[in-house]
């Protein structure tokens, strides 16, 4: 018979069978694969898991091993598979890696993920007043800063302006997302 060990506290994750029984024939590995959303909206995170597939039909399931993304400042991944997917200016795609020994050597496998930029904000009510200024509205991404630049002239070199910063709101009311 066969029992599969998986070691548990943050290292490597040890993909060895176990045996009973009278007959020395361990199943061997066939494959280990990342399960998880093959994308995730940046500023939020998501749960990735392995499974690892024998030969005997066995597929036991890991999460707390050594996990690494493409680029862990920016999209750190805990022992236990949480990946959270900080700030971009557009899509990304990354790799998650997840290692794991089996026989004695350590191996790892990878997963595509994208990383989901989210809209960019839109300028609405755009009026012009009376003394020729101009009033608009910006919905956004709630809680999220927005600069609004200006420029005289758009040929190039094009200088731009800043003409205000602000933070989307992010009450609970219906004015999230704008100012």
């Amino acid at each position: 018979s066969f029992l599969c060990f998986i070691e548990v506290g943050g290292g490597v994750t040890l993909l060895e069978p176990g045996l009973t029984g009278r007959c020395f024939c361990p199943p061997k590995l066939t494959g280990v694969q990342i399960n998880g959303p093959a994308s995730v909206t940046e500023g939020s995170s998501a749960g990735y898991w392995g499974t690892a597939y024998f030969d005997n039909g066995s597929s036991p399931s890991f999460t707390n091993t050594v996990w690494t993304s493409t680029d862990t400042n920016r999209f750190p991944i805990t022992t236990n598979g949480i990946l959270t997917a900080g700030s971009v200016q557009a899509d990304m795609f990354i790799n998650v890696t997840s290692y794991f020994a089996y026989q004695g050597s350590t191996s790892n496998t990878n997963k595509p993920v994208t990383i989901v930029n989210l809209p960019p904000p839109q300028m609405t009510n755009l009026v012009r007043l009376p003394d020729g200024s101009f009033q608009l509205t910006l919905q956004g991404v709630p809680g999220r800063q927005h600069v609004i630049e200006a420029a005289t002239n758009l040929y190039p070199p094009v200088v731009w302006t800043s003409l205000s910063t602000n933070v989307t709101g992010t009450n609970g009311s219906p004015q999230d997302g704008y100012f």
